[in-house]
Formats: structure tokens, sequence, C-alpha cells
């Protein structure tokens, strides 16, 4: 159980920090597009997950677990280096990374800045932006299902943990950005690559 909330929380911070964000500059998230943020990040999670299940089927001895603790760790290690590459990329010039299809260049936008999902600028993230967002989001979501599948665990329940814990977590960082402005342009990345290690090392004395 401790593991299955671990990884959904590990999950879950980065859309905590963007409720946050949107509170604090007043962008507004309807309730059917916080429902579809976490829904679409959950689809992820499920497919990764049963991705990597049936790759394990293949995997001979313990190579699954060894594969599994090499994904967390390294994803955790990224983690902790997540904001100092959202800020190399920002103060690169656009020109840079024009790509031919305006859909992926605009979700790598996304990605730096969570913000730039709200496209027409109009304070409320529509159910198409809010879709963008998601998927922006979700790189998290498809690495962490993937190390996860490839070791026991019930799918079930650990979907229905990231989709209560993504829906929670946009909500209540949308209440706190609203109340405590201060907290825009705080980084949690650090803290879910701290707790994809102590996974990773987990898996060691599994």
């Amino acid at each position: 159980m401790l593991h299955s909330i671990l990884l959904v929380t590990a999950i879950s911070l980065d859309s905590f920090c963007v409720g946050v964000s949107y509170g604090a500059n007043r962008i507004k998230v309807p309730f059917p597009s916080a429902v579809l943020i976490s829904f679409i990040g959950s689809c992820f999670l499920g497919v990764s997950l049963l991705f990597a299940g049936g790759i394990r089927k293949l995997l001979p001895g313990n190579l699954a677990s060894v594969l599994s603790f090499l994904l967390l760790f390294l994803m955790g290690a990224a983690n902790l280096f997540q904001n100092s590459l959202k800020a190399f990329l920002k103060k690169r010039n656009r020109s840079a990374f024009q790509l031919k299809f305006a859909d992926i260049h605009f979700m790598i936008d996304v990605y730096v800045d969570e913000k730039k999902a709200d496209r027409d600028r109009s304070k409320e993230l529509s159910f198409k932006e809010a879709a963008y967002l998601a998927v922006a989001l979700s790189l998290d979501s498809v690495m962490i299902g993937l190390s996860g599948g490839l070791t026991l665990i019930r799918y079930a329940k650990i979907l229905l943990l990231s989709f209560a814990a993504g829906l929670f977590s946009v909500l209540f960082g949308i209440f706190l950005g609203k109340t405590i402005w201060r907290w825009e342009g705080h980084d949690l990345s650090w803290l879910s690559g701290f707790i994809l290690i102590f996974l990773a090392i987990m898996k060691l004395f599994a």
C-alpha cells in the first residue's frame, strides 16, 4: 500500500504545482476540465502499466525488478533537475525549438510554462486546453507506469488512487494559489525526485 501511495504522490505533485500556479494567476479551471486533466493522466498511467506488465512476462529472472529500479532511480534523478531544465528552456530562443507540427510545439511550450495552456488568454481553461495540459503533464505518469508495471502491482487500485489524487491536487492547488499567492512559481519536482529515488531503493530490499 505504501508503495502505491508514494507512486501516486510523485505523479500528483506536478498537478498540484500547476493548480497553485493557476490559482495565483487567477486562471479558472472548471470542474469538468479538472476531471479531464486527472482522467487523461490516469489513462496514460494505465496504458504504460499494462504495456510494462506484458513486457514483464517476457523477462527472465529478476531482470524486471532491476529495470524497474533503474527507471525509478533515473527518473528521480532527472526530476531533481527538472526545474533547472525548464529554466534553461525558457531562456532559449523559441526558434530553436520550432517543430513542424504546431500542436507538438504547443505542448512543449506548456511543459516549460504550464500557464501557456490558456491559449486564448481568457483566464479560463477550456476542455481542449485542459487536454493539452494533461498530455504535457503525463510524461511522469508514463515513466512511473512503466516502472510500476515491471513489478507486481494492483493496477485498479493505483489507477483509482491516481485519478482521485490528481483531481484533488489540481483543485486544492488552485485553492492555495488563490489564497497564498506567494507560492506561485515554486517547484516541487525535487520532492517527486526524492520520492522516486526512495522507491527505487525500496526495490533493492523487496
